[in-house]
């Protein structure tokens, strides 16, 4: 990871200066659980860097049995944004037996099983009202 870092500081001000983006156009998204206190003071200082909160594959399937447990679910998120209008950028990420039916032909039973249940959870997670 120190090395991708190293590489973005290396190419962003020949970015900047070549106006491909501009300064404060420009966003890096990071997970601030995988930094130690040092890394995450860096972090808040500089105003490019935006958390991203992560909802893992642990949190919706935690029995790893290849269904979406929505209590799950909801416990998690409550931790994540515990005050009713606290905001955040969410990335969803499972990869259990659903993730991998969503490789398979779009006109297979799995396929459109998977995508349902994605879709299920994806409106689950905007609606929710905690």
């Amino acid at each position: 990871m120190k090395i991708s870092i190293i590489c973005f500081f290396l190419l962003y001000p020949t970015l900047i200066s070549n106006k491909v983006i501009k300064k404060n156009d420009f966003s890096v998204y990071v997970f601030t659980h995988r930094y130690d206190d040092r890394g995450n003071k860096f972090i808040q200082k500089n105003a490019m860097f935006k958390k991203i909160d992560l909802l893992g594959g642990n949190r919706i399937d935690p029995e790893n049995d290849n269904n979406i447990n929505y209590k799950s679910i909801t416990a998690h998120l409550i931790k994540l944004y515990p005050k009713r209008l606290s905001m955040g950028v969410l990335c969803v990420n499972i990869e259990n037996s659903l993730y991998h039916s969503l490789k398979e032909k779009k006109k297979s039973n799995n396929f459109n099983f998977a995508i349902n249940e994605f879709i299920k959870m994806a409106n689950y997670i905007k609606k929710l009202d905690l």
